[in-house]
């Protein structure tokens, strides 16, 4: 996780060393972007601006290639079937299984985090099941920004919470991403008959984790952060075209609940800032 040399670990695609960098200049650079020196400033904005513009140029890329990849995903699912016969479709519809499940149980967790923050989970999912629904066909994070602040609107959370908590939700709260990079990578190891080990387990789950922090809020977008955790475990690429085949139905799955995650946590902080608010007016009255 800590690299001896930043340029090694981007050519041998070091996903945990190339991740911590990542985060550590990504801090240094907003502490300089808030520098009282306008000339340090300035170089770090444009630096910022160039990081930008970068990101904006790989998913024109990307974009590019996911047009062309449904051809190439179609011919190599059917070589599998033809080779394997239908039985190949049964992990597929297994693994499908295991990650509906597991979004149901995190809905679950999120009705009893909503019920500890002394709100009713039935009025937040009445709330919520716009945004849910919006995500669930969109399957875009960024795209249902704005039905998720009419919902937070629903449930009384003001403006200047959910201004901030739900667009930074959409960027990095990806906690239906970390679950489909996780059973998607045991999926690929089934694939090729490869048993993982506890140490090998545990590095697929911190990419997961910290590969879903950068994913963008687009369709498709997990498919290329699944990649980076099937090549940290060291398996091989062919078994992602069979996942990639059916990336749209399990897109729908982990995108509904990142949304409702976005909007559970922006209850959570909505309740911290108003048990804040009442100290306040205690402390003062006690005054």
């Amino acid at each position: 996780m800590f690299p001896e040399n930043i340029f090694q670990a981007l050519a041998e695609g070091d996903i945990l060393a190339i991740m911590f960098v990542v985060l550590i200049v990504g801090f240094a650079l907003a502490y300089l972007i808030d520098s009282h020196n306008e000339s340090i400033r300035d170089g770090a904005l444009t630096i910022r601006k160039i990081c930008v513009t970068g990101q904006e140029i790989l998913f024109l890329i990307i974009r590019g290639v996911l047009e062309y990849s449904p051809i190439g995903v179609f011919a190599l699912i059917a070589v599998a079937i033809g080779d394997i016969g239908v039985s190949a479709l049964v992990p597929l519809g297994q693994l499908i299984l295991v990650i509906y499940g597991a979004v149901v149980v995190m809905l679950v967790v999120y009705a009893v985090f909503i019920l500890a923050m002394r709100r009713s989970p039935l009025e937040f999912f009445k709330a919520a099941k716009e945004p849910m629904l919006t995500g669930f066909v969109t399957r875009s994070s960024s795209g249902t920004l704005p039905v998720s602040s009419r919902a937070a609107e629903k449930l009384g959370i003001p403006q200047s919470t959910y201004s901030l908590t739900l667009p930074l939700g959409a960027t990095i709260n990806m906690d239906g991403t970390a679950i489909y990079v996780g059973a998607s990578v045991v999926f690929v190891a089934d694939a090729m008959g490869t048993t993982l080990s506890v140490a090998e387990i545990i590095s697929v789950i911190l990419v997961g984790v910290l590969a879903s922090i950068g994913t963008a809020g687009v369709p498709g977008a997990g498919i290329i952060m699944l990649t980076m955790a099937v090549n940290t475990a060291g398996l091989s690429m062919a078994p992602v075209a069979l996942v990639a085949g059916i990336d749209a139905i399990l897109d729908m799955a982990r995108t509904m609940n990142n949304i409702t995650g976005d909007l559970a946590g922006t209850v959570g902080v909505d309740a911290s800032e108003k048990r804040r608010e009442r100290k306040k007016a205690r402390a003062r009255q006690e005054a």
